[in-house]
C-alpha cells in the first residue's frame, strides 16, 4: 500500500482526504537453474516473471555470481554479470550465458527482477555450478618464419593461435633459438627470449630479434600456452644464416694531443660505433711516428701497446703515449675495427712535440774511496743515478781530484780525470780504479753525471783517500818520532810544518802524514807522502 494526502479548503472547514495506493513488485524466479558448463562459462536458465508479480513484462534483469554463497545480505558485494537479456513476456523461458569465469571454479549465482520504476524482486534461489577443468591447449603455431636478416638482428613472423586451439586469445609465448637445429627433445635447452603478450587469436605476430652474431646459422622455435598452463607443441622451424658484418667503424675525425711531457704525449678524441658512428667498435689500433702518417707508411709506424677499450659511439676517450724522446716532434694517427674485424680508414693526423728534458741525473751521495792494491791507485765506488733524477740512465761522468777539499766553487778548478766508466743503469753499483796518481798523496774526489742533453748533476758527496804507496823494505811500518809540534801544543797558524827524526839515512826513505779529526785517525782530512829531506829531520806544510 502507499498512502496520499489530498488538501481542499471549503469555507473555513479543511477537508484532508487520505488515498492508499497497493504497489506490486514483480515476481520472484524460483526456478533458477544451471544448465551447463564449461572450462570459463555457465548457462543459466528461468521462466520469466512478470513485472506486477506473475502479469506483464518486467523491465530489466540483475544477475549475480560469487565464489561463496549468495544472501540478501551480500547481494551488493557480489559480482553483477554483463550484458543480462531483456525480460520476455510472463511464463516465457530465459537463457543466459555468463563468459569470463575460472576453469575448475565453483560459482553461486542468484538474479532479481525490477520493473519500469526500480521496484527489485526477492532474491530467487542459488543456484551453484563448477566450472570445467581447461584441457584445450592453444594451436601450434605452423608458420613461423624470418624476414629483415642483418648482420646481428632478424624479424621473426607467425599468425597468433588461440586459447583453446584457434579460438580466443593465448596467455605467453615461450620463444627460444639456438646455433643448433631444435626439436621437441631439447626445445627447453634452447635460448629463452622475452616476447610479447599474444593478441587475439588470427592476428599477424612478429618480433625483433637482436643481439645476435653475425654469420651464423640461428634455429628458431616457438610455442603457446594458455591460463591454465595448458601448452601448445612447438611451432615449425624457422632457420636462417645471418648476413656477414661488412660495415666498418667510421674514421675518427678529431684525434689530437691534449698535453706532454718530456717522455709523453696524451691524446683524445669522441669514440666511433661498431658499424659507422653506432654501437660500440671492439679495439683501437693507435699509432706514432717521427714523420707524418698515411695509409702508405702506416704499418711501418710504431704501434703502442695498452690501447684502452672502445666505449659506446660518442663517448670521449683518452690514452697517454709513453716512453717518448724529449724535445721531439711525433705524428700520431688511430684506427677502430668491430669484432669481424672490419677496420676504419686512417683518422686525421696529429702531431706534438715533448717538452725539452730539463730534468737532471741526481746527485751521487754515496761516492766512497779506498786505498787501491798498486802504487798511485784509488779504488773509487758508487751507485749509478738516472737519466732523470733516479730513473733510466746518464750519459756520462765526470770525475775530480785535488789535494784540497772539492766543493761547487772551485770544481772547474780540479784536476779532471781523464778516464771514466759508462754509466749503469739507475740502481746499479758501479767502481772505477783510479790509476797514476802520486803515490801516498791524500787526494779529495768528486764526480757529477750528465744526461743525454747536457742536464748535468750537482756535485757529489766529498770522498777521500791516500793513494797507494809502497814503503822502503828495510824499514816498512816503522813510525817517525814527532818532532813538531809537539803532543797538546796550541798552533798558530792553520798551515802548520809537520816535522819528524829521519829514522835512517836511507835517502829513498818516505814518509806519509796524515790530519784527522779524531785521535784514532778514522776521520782522515788531508795529507801526503814526503821524500826524505837531508839532514835529520823531514817536514811537511799542512795546505
Amino acid at each position: 500500500m502507499q498512502a496520499h494526502t489530498i488538501r481542499t479548503k471549503a469555507g473555513a472547514v479543511v477537508i484532508v482526504i487520505t488515498l492508499m495506493c497497493l504497489v506490486v513488485l514483480p515476481g520472484t524466479v524460483f526456478a533458477f537453474v544451471s544448465a551447463a558448463a564449461t572450462a570459463q562459462s555457465v548457462t543459466l536458465n528461468w521462466t520469466a516473471v512478470g513485472d506486477d508479480g506473475t502479469i506483464g513484462t518486467a523491465s530489466e534483469y540483475d544477475v549475480r555470481y560469487s565464489l561463496s554463497s549468495i544472501t540478501d545480505g551480500n547481494w551488493a558485494s557480489a559480482m553483477q554479470a554483463v550484458g543480462e537479456p531483456s525480460p520476455q513476456l510472463s511464463g516465457s523461458a530465459e537463457s543466459f550465458i555468463i563468459l569470463g569465469l575460472e576453469s575448475g571454479t565453483t560459482y553461486y549465482f542468484a538474479i532479481k527482477v525490477a520493473d519500469e520504476v526500480g521496484n527489485l524482486s526477492v532474491m530467487s534461489n542459488v543456484v551453484q555450478k563448477t566450472t570445467d577443468d581447461e584441457t584445450d591447449a592453444p594451436a601450434a603455431i605452423a608458420n613461423l618464419s624470418m624476414t629483415n636478416i642483418a648482420p646481428y638482428s632478424l624479424t621473426l613472423l607467425w599468425t597468433a593461435p588461440g586459447d583453446d586451439s584457434l579460438s580466443g586469445t593465448a596467455t605467453e609465448y615461450e620463444l627460444r633459438y639456438s646455433t643448433s637445429a631444435i626439436d621437441a627433445g631439447n626445445f627447453g635447452q634452447a635460448t629463452r627470449i622475452s616476447i610479447q603478450i599474444p593478441q587475439v587469436a588470427g592476428s599477424s605476430e612478429s618480433f625483433d630479434v637482436t643481439g645476435l652474431s653475425a654469420s651464423t646459422m640461428y634455429y628458431f622455435a616457438i610455442r603457446t600456452g594458455d591460463d591454465v598452463n595448458n601448452w601448445s607443441s612447438i611451432s615449425n622451424i624457422a632457420s636462417g644464416q645471418t648476413l656477414v658484418e661488412n660495415s666498418a667503424p667510421a674514421a675518427i675525425a678529431n684525434f689530437g694531443p691534449s698535453g706532454e711531457t718530456e717522455t709523453t704525449v696524451s691524446l683524445t678524441w669522441t669514440a666511433p660505433g661498431d658499424d659507422g658512428n653506432s654501437g660500440t667498435a671492439s679495439q683501437y689500433d693507435i699509432r706514432y711516428s717521427l714523420n707524418p702518417i698515411s695509409e702508405a707508411n702506416w704499418d711501418s709506424a710504431s704501434q703502442v701497446a695498452s690501447e684502452p677499450t672502445p666505449k659506446v659511439a660518442g663517448s670521449v676517450e683518452s690514452f697517454t703515449v709513453t716512453g717518448l724522446q724529449s724535445d721531439t716532434t711525433y705524428y700520431f694517427a688511430i684506427k677502430s675495427a668491430d669484432e669481424v674485424p672490419n677496420w676504419s680508414s686512417l683518422s686525421n693526423v696529429a702531431s706534438r712535440k715533448t717538452a725539452a728534458d730539463q730534468t737532471p741525473p741526481a746527485s751521487i751521495n754515496d761516492l766512497q774511496a779506498f786505498m787501491g792494491a798498486n802504487d798511485g791507485e784509488i779504488i773509487l765506488g758508487w751507485i749509478a743515478p738516472g737519466d732523470d733524477h733516479r730513473s733510466g740512465r746518464a750519459s756520462s761522468y765526470e770525475i775530480r781530484t785535488s789535494f784540497q777539499a772539492i766543493t761547487e766553487q772551485n770544481w772547474s778548478l780540479t784536476s779532471l780525470y781523464d778516464m771514466f766508466p759508462e754509466p749503469s743503469m739507475a740502481g746499479d753499483t758501479q767502481a772505477i780504479m783510479l790509476t797514476g796518481l802520486q803515490p801516498g798523496q791524500y787526494y779529495y774526489l768528486a764526480v757529477k753525471s750528465t744526461d743525454d742533453v747536457g742536464n748535468e748533476s750537482s756535485i757529489s758527496n766529498v770522498a777521500a783517500a791516500v793513494a797507494m804507496f809502497t814503503l822502503g823494505t828495510d824499514v816498512t811500518d816503522q813510525i817517525a818520532e814527532v818532532v813538531a809540534p809537539l803532543p797538546g801544543a796550541n798552533l798558530a797558524s792553520a798551515h802548520p810544518v809537520m816535522v819528524v827524526a829521519n829514522v835512517s839515512e836511507v835517502a829513498s826513505m818516505i814518509y806519509h802524514f796524515e790530519i784527522a779529526t779524531d785521535s784514532i785517525f778514522i776521520n782522515i782530512v788531508d795529507g801526503a807522502s814526503v821524500e826524505q829531506h837531508e839532514g835529520f829531520s823531514t817536514s811537511w806544510k799542512v795546505d
